[in-house]
C-alpha cells in the first residue's frame, strides 16, 4: 500500500528521513541488560513506540498492510524467538497491520538513540515503499557524505539500503519474512555490520527459533561462519544452512513449549488466529462470557467443539455433527441432556467472536456424512461453518488434557444398525473428500481419533 514520500536536503538526518509520531511506551524495570533491550517500535508508513527499557538493542517491527495471515504467524514467532528471557517478553503488541513499509525512517529514528554497541533488528515482509530522495550511502574520497537518489529498481534500491546501514557503523540484522521479501534481503549482502536472513512462508516454529539464534549470533561473531567472510556475510542465511539445522536437532520438546507459551504473548492486534495460544486464549474469552452455567462440562464441550472445528479446517460442514441429537458423529458425554444445546450455542458464539466463520447453509436437499462407515443425514438449512485458523493449531489445542477431554474419551453415537459401545473413533487425521453424486450431498469424513491412535 502506498503512502507519501518524502523530499529532503541531503543532510545526514534530513536525507535518511524521521517518524512523524511518537507515542508513550511501555517501560520495563531496570535489571541486567546482557539479554535487553532499549526500545521495540512498530512501523508501517510511521512509526510507534511499543517498549523502552534498559539496555542497548532496538527492534524495528514491520506492521504494514502486508503482514496478514502466515506472514503474520513467521514475524511473530520471529520476534518471539528474540526476545525470549528479555526485558521486552510478554509486553509486545504489534498494531494492526495496515499501510506502507516505511523502512528508511523507522531506521534513521532508531540510530538516534543507539550507543557504540547497539545492534538494531529489523523484521519485515517487503521492501522500503514510503521514502524518494536523497539518501546517504557512504563517504565520497575527500571523506564528505556520499549521497545517492534512492530510486531505480528494487534490487538497486535494496543495495542503497543496505550501503546505508553500512555508513552508520552499527550492527544491523534484517530478517526478510515470506517470499516478497527474499529478493531484497538477497541485495543486502557483502556490506561490513549488516547482517541478513530469511524465512520461507512454510517455515515452522524450529526453523524460525533456529535462524534468528543464528543471526543474532552472527552479530556477537559467535555463529555464521558457514557465511560470512572478513566481517562480511557473502551467503544468505536461510533454514537449510547447516549452522541453523544443527540449531533445530537440538532444540529440545520442553525448548519448544516455552517458545509457544512466548509466541502466543507476541500479539498481533485484531489479528487472526495463527497458534495454539491464540485458539485457548480465543476460546477462553468465549467461555468467560458465556451466560448458563455449564460447570463441570466445558471440557467435554471443548473437546467436540474441536473435534468439528478440525474437520472444518478442509471444507465447510454443519455444526450439527455435534449438536444433532439423531445424526452428531459422537455420542453424550456423562449422559449430560443439555450438552448439544450448549455445543450449538457456543459454536454459533465462536462464529460471533470470528473463531469460525459461517459459510452458507446446507442445500435444500441435504447431506450425508460418512463417519467410520456410519452415515449421518443433515437436511438443507443446517448452519454450516469453516475453520481457517491452521488445522496444526487446532489439532495441538484438541491434544492438550488441560484444556479439554481427549478425543478417545467421546464416547461414539447411539445408532440402530448396531451397539457402539465398543466401537473405537477413527484412528486418521481429519480428511474431508467429496462422496457420489446424487440429490444429497455426499462426504466422507474421518475424525482423527487420539494422540495415541495409530
Amino acid at each position: 500500500m502506498s503512502a507519501p514520500s518524502s523530499s529532503v536536503p541531503s543532510s545526514q538526518s534530513q536525507a535518511s528521513g524521521t517518524p512523524p509520531n511518537s507515542v508513550e511506551s511501555n517501560p520495563a524495570p531496570s535489571g541486567n541488560t546482557a539479554n535487553a533491550f532499549a526500545s521495540v517500535v512498530g512501523f508501517n508508513h510511521l512509526s510507534k513506540t511499543l517498549f523502552t527499557g534498559e539496555g542497548t538493542d532496538h527492534i524495528l517491527i514491520d506492521h504494514s498492510g502486508s503482514i496478514h495471515g502466515p506472514n503474520a504467524l513467521l514475524e511473530r514467532t520471529a520476534v518471539a524467538a528474540l526476545i525470549k528471557g528479555s526485558n521486552a517478553e510478554g509486553k509486545i503488541v504489534i498494531p494492526k497491520p495496515c499501510g506502507g513499509t516505511a523502512i528508511i525512517s523507522a531506521v534513521s529514528a532508531c540510530l538516534k538513540n543507539k550507543s557504540e554497541d547497539s545492534t538494531i533488528y529489523l523484521f519485515t515482509d517487503g521492501e522500503e515503499t514510503c521514502y524518494s530522495g536523497p539518501l546517504i550511502v557512504g563517504k565520497e574520497e575527500d571523506g564528505s557524505p556520499k549521497v545517492e537518489e534512492f530510486s531505480g529498481s528494487s534490487a538497486f534500491r535494496a543495495k542503497l539500503l543496505a550501503d546505508h546501514l553500512e555508513y552508520h557503523g552499527v550492527n544491523v540484522c534484517v530478517l526478510g519474512i515470506g517470499a516478497a521479501a527474499q529478493p531484497m534481503v538477497q541485495n543486502m549482502l557483502n556490506r561490513s555490520n549488516v547482517f541478513c536472513a530469511h524465512i520461507d512462508s512454510g517455515a515452522d516454529t524450529k526453523a524460525i527459533v533456529s535462524v534468528m539464534r543464528t543471526l543474532k549470533g552472527m552479530t556477537k561473531r559467535t555463529a555464521g561462519s558457514s557465511v560470512t567472510r572478513n566481517g562480511k556475510q557473502h551467503t544468505l542465511l536461510v533454514t537449510l544452512n547447516p549452522e541453523v539445522q544443527e540449531s533445530i536437532k537440538n532444540l529440545t520438546p520442553a525448548e519448544m513449549d516455552e517458545f509457544d507459551d512466548v509466541i502466543g504473548n507476541v500479539i498481533v492486534s485484531d489479528s487472526q488466529i495463527v497458534c495454539q495460544s491464540d485458539l485457548k486464549r480465543a476460546m477462553k474469552q468465549v467461555f468467560d462470557k458465556y451466560d448458563e452455567d455449564i460447570s463441570g462440562h466445558e471440557k467435554d464441550i471443548k473437546a467436540a467443539l474441536l473435534l468439528a472445528m478440525e474437520a472444518m479446517c478442509d471444507e465447510p460442514l454443519p455444526a450439527a455433527m455435534i449438536s444433532s441429537k439423531h445424526s452428531a458423529v459422537i455420542g453424550v458425554p456423562q449422559d449430560w441432556r443439555d450438552f448439544r444445546r450448549h455445543c450449538n450455542r457456543l459454536f454459533s458464539q465462536m462464529a460471533t467472536a470470528e473463531i469460525v466463520k459461517r459459510e452458507a447453509a446446507v442445500i435444500s436437499t441435504g447431506i450425508s456424512i460418512t463417519v467410520n462407515g456410519n452415515e449421518h443425514k443433515f437436511s438443507g438449512g443446517c448452519a454450516q461453518y469453516s475453520c481457517q485458523i491452521p488445522k496444526s493449531a487446532v489439532t495441538g489445542v484438541a491434544e492438550d488434557e488441560d484444556f479439554c477431554t481427549p478425543r478417545s474419551d467421546l464416547p461414539a453415537p447411539k445408532t440402530k444398525k448396531r451397539k457402539r459401545e465398543d466401537t473405537p473413533m477413527p484412528p486418521s487425521s481429519a480428511q474431508i473428500g467429496d462422496g457420489s453424486s446424487s440429490s444429497t450431498q455426499n462426504k466422507r469424513v474421518a475424525i482423527r481419533a487420539s494422540p495415541s491412535s495409530p
